[in-house]
């Protein structure tokens, strides 16, 4: 696989993951069983940790000259 389809294939998963995040936030907000919102929430601290391990990565990288694949900050 070549390294351009390969970031390109990491981005669009990154943006589902976005989008995703995004859709649990909607729901959180309407939700009225607090067993169903306290698994939302757990799924999206999950999903904003990964982000936030990815800009970790992608600042570090920066910061080394380095840039590994997977380190867009999405």
């Amino acid at each position: 696989m070549r390294l351009d389809t390969l970031c390109y294939d990491l981005a669009r998963m990154e943006g589902e993951k976005r989008e995703r995040w995004m859709q649990l936030a909607e729901q959180a907000a309407r939700e009225k069983d607090p067993e169903i919102l306290l698994r939302l929430i757990a799924e999206i601290n999950e999903l904003l940790e990964e982000k936030e391990q990815r800009l970790i990565r992608a600042r570090l990288a920066d910061k080394s000259g380095n840039s590994p694949a997977g380190s867009e900050a999405t």
